[in-house]
């Protein structure tokens, strides 16, 4: 059995959460944290929070948007 595919195997017996904790750390490893685009986006997702309770954005439910992309 190669390194990899131990680590994989040991990497199956975890649970979700730290799965996803261990995904991230590996992609942060690829793709080093900018804080400055994490600052614009940590903004712009609380700006469109903001407009979404306050009834500004249109809304489209579920079965409607699934339909648009059925082929």
């Amino acid at each position: 059995m190669s390194d990899i595919e131990k680590i994989f195997s040991d990497i199956l017996a975890l649970n979700t959460e730290d799965k996803l904790r261990l995904a991230d750390k590996i992609l942060v490893s690829l793709y080093p944290v900018n804080h400055g685009v994490d600052m614009v986006w940590e903004e712009e997702a609380e700006e469109r929070i903001s407009a979404f309770k306050a009834g500004h954005l249109p809304v489209v439910g579920e079965e409607e948007l699934f339909a648009k992309y059925k082929s």
